[in-house]
């Protein structure tokens, strides 16, 4: 009896000697405890709940945030002298002890909460009495150590609920989907005898039965909840009700993409409230399957969207592809922060830029020929040239020549530094991309098209996107002007849906769309991106693995996505957006020649509206429509003074490639008559463009074989003309080599060197240009 009593005494005196000794380094008591961590939409519901470091799904709790009933019916259950021990109940220990010395049985009882605290977090089997005396032991060090507060809530955090279930906010959520400030009388009961016995009373697997064991527990406690707290009786009838409990394996999982891409964004973050609105996420996820659904004999296989709210820059919804858990597709690839070329969609950004530098106005005449810039010769998807056409119609119409064109025109700052000032990364230099960055060539990711054009909609203030819930909104920088960002977005609400004219979009569309569409070379993605409403959505289709696919067309498969989830979305309040009712810009509305854009003239027979930036759109008169003498008898242009045998009348003076593309099209232009013969040279000049040479190239070095003979190594000579040109005349280093139509090439036999190439037309007007030739093997 003395050996048994002595030795447990030995151990425990030692053991707490030891730690009350060391106790200053014991660390808090929830250190290298992980937590899960939460993701939840902006109404605050669970989107997914990860893991602990330990595999554990355990919720960090504060003791504040637990309905205090709970706490009353833990200690009324577990340790009524809570907070009179030290740790131990000395009576408890007294009764176990004397069960020992009786019996010897190794089995004793008289845990405190302290007492479970030390069993959870430091691993010690308690079946023994030495386990058991070092339990105890820990339990003092960790009395002296931390307050009674402190311990409640690591017990809180740290107590078992059967599976991998730790504490009771992760109890409270997963089985009731609640916080655990939230629960009801029944639900807390329940929850408070299961970690007595984790494994018999688990309610993991969920629903309505619960094992007879729990039930058992439940009732005990609830007779003596009701014994102490008799106010409750009258709820009885609650309390026995059945409840349903929520399964483990049913948790949620909902916008996968976004919630990974948020726990990457927030590392720190247990708790993180992000600002996805989860009915419009079911509704672009549904929107997407059926469309994907409804196209799939096109083979039509993923496709990814980002709706942004303007004003804020919170993402409201965010597809990354078309099922994450579909491997086939490569499902769990992001499609909304992959890299992709995003074709013609960069292309309103070029004319913005162009606008706010006064290069042009919405009406300007751009010209869709076949040109050459630096040895880049680009083409249209439908491989034809519209001619001239009016810079809003060359935008909706996706015209390439006139957007390469207009990115050139902008000179130094480019389009590169533009897209690099917004934050695009962009890793090569700019000459690696050259012009062809306005056209797609280079790649961007959804994430940062929606940020441009959600500047667009916040009068070229850009901010940026967050999936967090913002309190306050940045200031942000601007990109673009107001005024250019505006007419750009009213530019783009003209753009006709998919199957109808401008007209029928006006009347059946209830609210303004501004809307781009982008296809990638290759036919490996498709592109809709655009601004309705207080939105900014970007749609695109195509496959993670780069397959090309003919149907893959922005216009054809991307379009219609973007306005069915518009459509969806649809509220009166977008039939007249926020970027529609910007005060203070300064704009004004005015009168141009319906053909040239240009300030109209007395010639000009068609006059209309466009809007204008006062002090940066340029002005300039229409240089189309002339008015020149005509002989009444012949019709032949004179060059006489006025007369009674001449009158003025009006023609149009198209540059010569335009008239080329007019006479192929069939299309008859009322062109100003040929001078009368008897004309001379000198009377005829005055007014009217000089020729543009349009080959040689500029700054391009042409190199010829030394082994090819010379009828191998010729250099096109062509140049652009004025409408009443009838004739041009080449020079190399003045002299004379030969004449063509305006619309001709000449050939030039070259030779290593150095030459002036010189043009003059037949009205006396010219240009020059360097050439260079080099040999090579």
């Amino acid at each position: 009896m003395r050996m048994r009593l002595r030795s447990p005494l030995l151990i425990l005196g030692a053991t707490v000697s030891a730690l009350l000794a060391g106790r200053t380094f014991i660390p808090p008591v929830l250190d290298g405890v992980s937590f899960s961590r939460q993701v939840l939409d902006r109404q605050g519901s669970l989107l997914r709940l990860t893991l602990s470091g330990d595999e554990k799904y355990r919720l960090r709790t504060r003791l504040d945030e637990v309905d205090p009933r709970y706490i009353k019916a833990l200690l009324l259950l577990e340790d009524q002298y809570f907070y009179r021990h030290p740790g131990i109940n000395p009576g408890s220990v007294f009764r176990a002890f004397r069960s020992y010395l009786k019996g010897g049985e190794s089995r004793v009882g008289g845990s405190t909460l302290t007492m479970q605290l030390a069993r959870i977090r430091y691993g010690i089997r308690t079946r023994s009495v030495f386990g058991k005396l070092r339990q105890m032991a820990f339990a003092l060090a960790l009395e002296f150590k931390h307050s009674k507060k402190e311990i409640l809530e690591a017990y809180l955090n740290t107590a078992p609920f059967g599976a991998n279930i730790e504490g009771i906010g992760a109890a409270s959520r997963i089985y009731f989907g609640k916080k655990p400030g939230e629960l009801s009388l029944s639900e807390i009961l329940l929850l408070t005898v299961i970690p007595q016995s984790p494994t018999q009373r688990n309610l993991a697997e969920g629903g309505a039965v619960f094992s007879r064991n729990l039930l058992r527990a439940k009732a005990r406690l609830t007779k003596k909840w009701l014994a102490s707290h008799p106010a409750d009786r009258e709820r009885l009838a609650d309390l026995e009700l059945p409840l349903v409990t929520g399964r483990l394996k049913l948790l949620p999982f909902s916008a996968p993409h976004f919630t990974e891409l948020t726990l990457r964004k927030e590392p720190g973050n247990e708790v993180i409230r992000t600002s996805l609105d989860s009915t419009l996420q079911r509704k672009l996820q549904t929107k997407i399957e059926s469309h994907l659904k409804a196209r799939q004999a096109y083979g039509l296989r993923n496709a990814a969207a980002l709706l942004v709210e303007n004003r804020t820059g919170e993402v409201r919804a965010l597809v990354g592809s078309r099922d994450f858990n579909d491997s086939t597709i490569q499902g769990q690839v992001n499609g909304v922060v992959a890299r992709r070329s995003p074709g013609s969609t960069l292309k309103p950004f070029v004319y913005a830029l162009a606008m706010e530098r006064g290069i042009i106005h919405p009406l300007s005449l751009l010209k869709d020929t076949p040109r050459s810039f630096g040895g880049f010769d680009p083409e249209n998807f439908d491989r034809k040239f519209a001619g001239p056409l009016s810079a809003e119609s060359a935008l909706l119409e996706s015209r390439n020549v006139p957007a390469i064109e207009l990115a050139k025109s902008l000179g130094e700052p480019g389009f590169y530094d533009f897209l690099r000032g917004t934050g695009v990364h962009l890793p090569q230099a700019e000459r690696h991309y050259g012009l062809g960055i306005a056209l797609g060539g280079a790649e961007l990711s959804m994430w940062e098209l929606a940020q441009l054009y959600s500047a667009l909609a916040r009068n070229g203030v850009m901010i940026p996107i967050t999936v967090l819930a913002r309190d306050t909104i940045p200031a942000g920088k601007k990109i673009l002007s107001a005024e250019a960002s505006f007419i750009v977005l009213d530019m783009l609400t003209r753009n006709p849906r998919p199957g109808r004219s401008y007209f029928e979009s006006w009347l059946k569309t209830r609210f303004p769309v501004a809307w781009k569409t982008g296809t990638s070379f290759g036919f490996r993605d498709a592109w809709t991106a655009g601004v309705f409403g207080p939105y900014t959505l970007v749609v695109w289709l195509g496959n993670f693995d780069n397959e090309p696919n003919p149907a893959l067309v922005g216009r054809e498969v991307a379009a219609p996505l973007f306005l069915e989830i518009a459509d969806s979305l649809y509220r009166p309040e977008f039939s007249i957006p926020d970027w529609q009712v910007a005060s203070g810009l300064n704009l004004k509305n005015v009168q141009v020649c319906s053909v040239s854009g240009h300030l109209p003239g007395d010639s000009c027979p068609h006059k209309t509206m466009t809007r204008f930036i006062p002090g940066v759109s340029p002005i300039t008169p229409c240089t189309i429509h002339r008015q020149v003498l005509v002989n009444r008898r012949t019709g032949l242009r004179s060059c006489a003074f006025p007369s009674k045998a001449t009158e003025p009348r009006s023609f149009e003076f198209w540059p010569s490639d335009l008239l080329e593309l007019f006479k192929l099209a069939g299309v008859v232009r009322r062109l100003p008559p040929a001078f009368a013969r008897d004309c001379p040279l000198s009377a005829q000049g005055g007014g009217g463009q000089a020729p543009e040479i349009t080959s040689p190239r500029e700054e391009v070095t042409y190199l010829q074989s030394v082994n090819a003979g010379p009828d191998k190594n010729l250099v096109s000579l062509r140049a652009v003309a004025d409408g009443d040109v009838r004739k041009i005349y080449w020079f190399i280093n003045r002299e004379f080599l030969g004449e063509t139509l305006p619309e001709h090439a000449l050939l030039f036999p070259a030779r290593a060197g150095d030459y002036q190439v010189s043009v003059v037309d037949d009205q006396g007007r010219s240009a020059s240009r360097r050439l260079s030739v080099r040999a090579v093997q």
